[in-house]
């Protein structure tokens, strides 16, 4: 499970690295959003 989380963590901190500063921002609290289940979200995070 450790290596699952640190593989995550490394493909959405270097997909970040490629954004601009305003995408950066939005996408810096994706985490939770990224590992809820589709069926939790709410329209908002949709």
């Amino acid at each position: 499970m450790r290596q699952a989380n640190w593989a995550f963590e490394n493909v959405r901190k270097n997909e970040q690295k490629k954004f601009d500063d305003e995408k950066r921002k939005h996408f810096k609290r994706s985490r939770s959003l990224l590992l809820k289940h589709p069926s939790k979200l709410k329209k908002e995070e949709d």
